[in-house]
């Protein structure tokens, strides 16, 4: 028998879209309170991660969201609950800011994942098993 190719014809395309989200960034732009002098011109809210996760499908069609966070044993519930909601979670390790608050500093790794997923899509579109991948970075 003849060993068969794969053609074009032959790959199903399917569009997968990732969120990925610096959690850091999220959280200190939805929850911070913002005055212009002495005036409240925005109150800052605690974002509900489950509803946000449905935004996202719904608003973006993201099949996957990818939640970059520091990392803190103490949290363990916490992740358990977002995995819950349909985040993929990656951890970084924290280090202490000049006021003894953790810290983790996803940014280069987020970007590390986003581009790790776009060489596949370019170079190795087979061994990804993936054939078109649109990105949307949230950050806030």
């Amino acid at each position: 028998m003849p060993k068969q190719s794969l053609s074009k014809k032959h790959l199903k395309l399917r569009q997968v879209i990732y969120a990925f989200i610096d959690s850091q960034n999220l959280n200190l732009g939805t929850g911070k309170d913002i005055y212009k002098g002495k005036k409240l011109i925005y109150k800052g809210w605690k974002l509900d991660f489950k509803k946000f996760r449905q935004y996202l499908s719904d608003k973006f069609r993201a099949a996957k969201a990818v939640l970059f966070i520091g990392y803190i044993k103490q949290n363990e519930k916490l992740y358990r609950q977002l995995k819950s909601y349909g985040y993929d979670l990656v951890y970084k390790p924290t280090v202490k800011d000049n006021h003894g608050k953790a810290k983790g500093n996803v940014d280069a790794e987020l970007v590390l994942h986003a581009a790790a997923i776009e060489y596949c899509i370019t170079t190795k579109p087979l061994l990804c098993q993936e054939t078109e991948i649109s990105i949307v970075y949230m950050s806030i």
